[in-house]
C-alpha cells in the first residue's frame, strides 16, 4: 500500500524532535500517526489470512484446484492446512460466501459486498476454535505474524492503553 498509494517505502527515520530543526535530517518531513485496537487488528488479520490461505485460493500452498480434484480430494489435500477446520467442506469462494450471505438472503452475489453478515455460526465457531488453538508462533501467513507478538507484549499493561501503532513520515 505503501509504494501503491503513496509512492513511499519502509524506512528508518529519527523521530526525535531535534531531527526536526532546521538544517537537521527530518527538516521538511510531516509525521502522521495511525492508531489501531489489536483486537481490531486481529479479527482483520484473521480474516485476510482466511481468504489468503484458502484451498480455492491460488498462490498460496494449500491451493487445490476445484476443476481438477473431487471434493473429497480437495478436503484431503486442505488438510494439510494447520487448521484445515476453518475450511471444512468449504471448497470454493462461493461456498465461503453462501456461509456469511445464504442464497435466501441475496438476489445476487453483488447484495453481500456491503452488508451485514448473515452468518449461522459456522464461521465464528470455527474462528473460536482458531483462538484457542493457535500460539502465533508459528503462523502460517504472513497477516498473522506480528499481532500476537504485540498482544502477547501487552500482557502486563491495561489492555485499553495497548494499541497498535503505525507511525508514517512524509518529506513536505
Amino acid at each position: 500500500m505503501l509504494k501503491n498509494e503513496f509512492d513511499a517505502r519502509e524506512g528508518s527515520k529519527s523521530l526525535q524532535p531535534k531531527s526536526f530543526e532546521k538544517g537537521e535530517k527530518m527538516e521538511g518531513y510531516e509525521v502522521i500517526t495511525f492508531v489501531r485496537d489489536p483486537l481490531s487488528r486481529f479479527y482483520s488479520q484473521y480474516d485476510e489470512a482466511y481468504v489468503r490461505t484458502a484451498p480455492w485460493q491460488k498462490g498460496n500452498p494449500f491451493y487445490r484446484d476445484p476443476a481438477g480434484t473431487t471434493k473429497k480430494q480437495q478436503h484431503t489435500a486442505a488438510a494439510r492446512h494447520p487448521f484445515s477446520h476453518i475450511h471444512d467442506g468449504i471448497y470454493t469462494y462461493h461456498d465461503y460466501e453462501d456461509v456469511f450471505c445464504p442464497t435466501s438472503t441475496r438476489k445476487s452475489r453483488k447484495d453481500c459486498i456491503f452488508r451485514k453478515s448473515h452468518e449461522n455460526g459456522t464461521l465464528a465457531s470455527r474462528f473460536e476454535r482458531f483462538v484457542q488453538e493457535y500460539d502465533g508462533r508459528d503462523p502460517f501467513d504472513v497477516q498473522l505474524s506480528t499481532v500476537f507478538a504485540e498482544i502477547s507484549s501487552c500482557r502486563n499493561l491495561s489492555f485499553m492503553f495497548c494499541y497498535t501503532i503505525l507511525t508514517v513520515v512524509m518529506q513536505s
